[in-house]
């Protein structure tokens, strides 16, 4: 019985080290929303009424998802700030590609002077020493004041109508390698198109939306006065296409079993803290483009570290890979900045039980064949009910119709009640 006992535990403990890969480019697929988590979510939710939608993955599928009655959640909604770690992913693909160096200098990438004499602002110099690194980590110096961002909607000249005005915006500058946010600024777009021949849409629609199973026609990207894809927002986005951009990330960069779309150090490196914040009330620390999350900064500790994608006014895409969960929101902006991580505080809480329950309705002696799902951390290995369980098979790789390749074990279940002694 104790052999028994042991094989069965060392089983389980397999299994919740295997790790879980869907394929993007396909629909999510929905598990049983029957569970105490999603309940929890859809309550905490609905108390806010500026909420749109929430979504949870665990293990790559939906295990919750929370759609207001007045919203169609297939309309793509303005994602704000989501939008530069799209850009992060751009870049990254370039830099991966040979395009670009994050070392180089905006001189560098335009070493023709006639480009910087139509740039203003203070210190053209400073300006030309500006790497691509830096403007991935905001700590370029470059100082953005709100009352200069100018008209922040499509068509508008925020963060830059033009590559000169891009080039000269912000009017202020600071000290190097100090971390400042700017909200907007359009130097990356132009990086985009000068190295690549694409603007940002462009190349996105050729090497990025069809691992994530993205059409170009369906996508809406805000455009400057030139044109051109704002590069840190403007980019609209339904909840399913924020969760899988998440989950690419939770898969280090994997966007199906079989295809990789991004390195995982590139993964790695955007989402390790690059640069110490000096911003009060500040969510952590900066990467690529990603803010790095400290739980206590939603006042729940036990979430431990996770990675976002945030978007002024309350979008969210939370990557937390110890518990495989990916958490999005979608939030009304109501010209107030805070707003964001509902979503990831129920999400991420590791008390918060996305198993569905089970149907009660079966006679106790009925058998039933169950398929534990494969988890990665120890917080949420397989649920045992109380019966008394017998392996029917060995454990074996197995990819379903909807391409998640995983390990697993089919079990026999015989519900007994005595026989729950024997997991005590």
């Amino acid at each position: 019985m104790i052999m028994l006992r042991t094989a069965l535990l060392t089983s389980l403990m397999i299994l919740a080290a295997a790790s879980t890969t869907v394929d993007l480019s396909t629909d999510l697929e929905v598990a049983n929303t029957n569970n105490p988590g999603a309940d929890l979510l859809s309550e905490v939710l609905e108390s806010f009424p500026e909420i749109r939608t929430g979504l949870v993955l665990e293990h790559g599928r939906i295990v919750a998802e929370y759609v207001r009655d007045d919203v169609d959640p297939n309309k793509p909604w303005d994602a704000w700030s989501v939008t530069k770690s799209w850009m992060s992913l751009i870049i990254g693909k370039m830099a991966e590609s040979n395009l670009l160096s994050l070392d180089e200098t905006l001189f560098e990438i335009w070493p023709d002077e006639s480009i910087w004499t139509n740039v203003t602002g203070i210190n053209v110099d400073f300006r030309k020493n500006v790497t691509i690194e830096s403007l991935l980590t905001m700590s370029s110096g470059l100082i953005n004041d709100d009352d200069n961002e100018g008209n922040v909607v499509d068509g508008g000249d925020a963060g830059g109508r033009n590559l000169a005005h891009a080039l000269s915006f912000p009017p202020e500058i600071g000290k190097k390698g100090e971390f400042v946010y700017l909200g907007v600024l359009n130097i990356l777009s132009y990086v985009v198109k000068e190295r690549s021949g694409l603007s940002p849409r462009e190349y996105a629609a050729q090497t990025i939306f069809p691992s994530l199973g993205m059409n170009d026609a369906d996508v809406e990207w805000w455009q400057n006065e030139d044109g051109m894809e704002t590069a840190f927002h403007g980019l609209f986005l339904t909840s399913r296409q924020m969760a899988k951009f998440g989950q690419l990330y939770l898969q280090e960069g994997m966007s199906g079993p079989d295809e990789r779309l991004i390195s995982a150090e590139w993964v790695s490196n955007s989402s390790y803290p690059q640069v110490d914040l000096v911003i009060e009330g500040a969510p952590g620390s900066y990467g690529y483009l990603f803010w790095s999350v400290d739980g206590s900064w939603i006042e729940k500790p036990n979430t431990g570290g996770f990675y976002c994608a945030l978007g002024v006014g309350g979008q969210d895409i939370c990557i937390h890979p110890e518990l495989d969960r990916v958490a999005i929101q979608q939030r009304e902006w109501k010209q107030d900045l805070g707003g964001n991580l509902f979503v990831a505080s129920v999400a991420f809480d590791r008390d918060v039980n996305f198993n569905a329950i089970p149907d009660t309705s079966m006679s106790p002696s009925q058998q039933v064949v169950l398929t534990f799902e494969p988890s990665p951390s120890p917080f949420h290995s397989p649920t045992i009910f109380t019966p008394e369980v017998v392996a029917s098979q060995a454990p074996s790789t197995v990819t379903s119709a909807s391409g998640i390749q995983s390990t697993s074990l089919t079990l026999t279940v015989a519900y007994f009640a005595s026989a729950w002694a024997f997991f005590q």
